[in-house]
């Protein structure tokens, strides 16, 4: 990593979104590559989350054989202890290869738990 990052990330009630008893967590990441990470959650106090993933790479940013590229995630997440969740989503992979060509990488469903140390 460098110092050359910036993150930003916020927090508030579901309440802008409709949502009663609900945190909604929004983020932003931008690297030193000028790559675009965007984030957004909603967790609810019954240890259920929406979580969702968007990545983004211009084709002037985007190095090799590939221009566009967009990686896009989307989980459900269960908290069955205090250090164990669960959890469970799809992922769309696509990108522009260049010739004008699009590759759109397989669709992937999956799951899994996650351990968390804290």
């Amino acid at each position: 990593m460098s110092d050359q990052a910036l993150q930003l990330r916020y927090l508030t009630d579901g309440d802008s979104v409709n949502v009663d008893d609900a945190a909604l967590l929004l983020g932003a990441f931008l690297g030193e590559e000028r790559d675009v990470v965007l984030s957004a959650g909603l967790q609810f106090p019954t240890s259920l989350a929406l979580a969702g993933r968007a990545c983004y790479s211009p084709d002037i940013l985007t190095f090799g054989s590939a221009d566009n590229l967009v990686d896009l995630e989307a989980r459900v997440e269960i908290r069955f202890a205090k250090r164990l969740v669960g959890f469970a989503g799809q992922r769309w992979f696509e990108m522009d290869l260049l010739m004008t060509q699009e590759r759109e990488l397989p669709n992937e469903l999956f799951a899994g738990i996650r351990w968390e140390l804290q």
